[in-house]
């Protein structure tokens, strides 16, 4: 955030410019809350990597009412050793990157900010709208064989979009002691759409009907 002042209720027609980096290296697999120590012992894991960049903006209309918009850049990745059986197992790459899907959200002071400047709660509700790429392809081959080295839709995880319109709630709360200023802030999404009719990974790596994925992606080995 730049160029911000240190007053948490900002001025009626103020706006607020911000920038958002978030990234992440994941690699540990887990069934439920039990974690696949075969997976790293094999090592078939996958590696996921996320990298976001979120550029928002927000407008202040009254002392208790304001309206914040979120456009998200997206960059990822995921591997895995293909195919699993061979001495030697190069990682797979599969990449998506793109405009990820835009949020906005209007917020309300439930507090008179004049009354009470040490400490408020807002309420806010807005939407997200479907404007990242759901169904993004990657050219890489079935796991198992090492072949069929196609154009695939990628991983979910990695996908810039869902797909589907979605309604978000969330609320923020700060409260003032002394020297410190303390920060709370939720936020909740509803995304009714059950389907974006984008093949499962598993279609893509040529385990939809092989009865090999049970023995390479679930678990066999019991929890240590």
């Amino acid at each position: 955030m730049f160029g911000a002042s240190d007053e948490i209720v900002f001025t009626p027609g103020e706006w607020q410019a911000t920038f958002n980096y978030r990234g992440v290296h994941s690699d540990d697999h887990y069934n439920g809350t039990r974690f696949q120590y075969q997976r790293e012992s094999a090592g078939t894991y996958v590696v996921n990597t996320q990298q976001i960049y979120d550029l928002g903006a927000s407008y202040t209309f009254t002392r208790r009412f304001s309206v914040s918009g979120s456009i998200p850049i997206v960059n990822a990745t995921w591997s895995i050793p293909t195919p699993p059986s061979a001495a030697v197992r190069p990682r797979r790459e599969q990449n998506a990157s793109g405009l990820g899907d835009i949020s906005a959200v209007g917020r309300w002071w439930l507090l008179d900010p004049e009354k009470h400047p040490r400490g408020n709660v807002s309420a806010g509700i807005g939407f997200k709208a479907p404007t990242g790429k759901y169904d993004s392809e990657d050219e890489y081959p079935d796991i198992l064989t090492g072949a069929n080295n196609t154009q695939k839709a990628v991983d979910q995880s990695i996908q810039p979009g869902d797909g589907g319109w979605g309604a978000s709630f969330d609320f923020q709360a700060y409260k003032r002691l002394k020297h410190m200023t303390f920060y709370g802030s939720g936020t909740y999404l509803a995304n009714p759409r059950d389907t974006n009719r984008t093949p499962s990974i598993i279609v893509g790596l040529g385990l939809g009907a092989n009865p090999a994925y049970a023995s390479l992606l679930e678990n066999s080995v019991p929890d240590q």
